[in-house]
């Protein structure tokens, strides 16, 4: 984690003393230590880098869920919103893109469990 303070002044435009510093969370919520390579943060740590805080797969599912979610569900709404006047094309819209974000979610589900399984915690570790 990185922080900045500034002992100064309030409104914190300039930071004069700033660091970082790791801080590992085990897939139980407990705090690791990050001197150690062991255990369920361990296993992703690379040597004197930390654990990876990027993960390909996850970092996949997010786009996915970003273009259905985001993407779609702007274009939903500003069809309903903007184009009332087109009525039968803005049902024909909405309802496409609607299927299109339910079709992305499930194949992006599908994906993730295909790759870690389902297990009762959410964590990749």
């Amino acid at each position: 984690m990185i922080y900045a303070t500034d002992s100064k002044r309030a409104d914190f435009k300039y930071h004069t003393k700033y660091g970082y510093f790791k801080l590992i969370l085990n897939a139980d919520g407990t705090v690791g230590d990050p001197k150690s390579a062991t255990g369920e943060a361990g296993k992703e740590a690379e040597e004197d880098k930390g654990p990876r805080i990027r993960i390909d797969d996850m970092e996949r599912h997010g786009k996915f869920m970003f273009i259905a979610w985001g993407v779609g569900g702007f274009i939903m709404f500003c069809a309903k919103r903007y184009f009332k006047t087109y009525w039968f094309v803005t049902n024909i819209i909405h309802v496409v893109i609607g299927w299109a974000i339910l079709l992305i979610t499930f194949l992006a589900l599908y994906s993730m469990i295909k790759l870690y399984g389902v297990k009762s915690s959410f964590h990749p570790c």
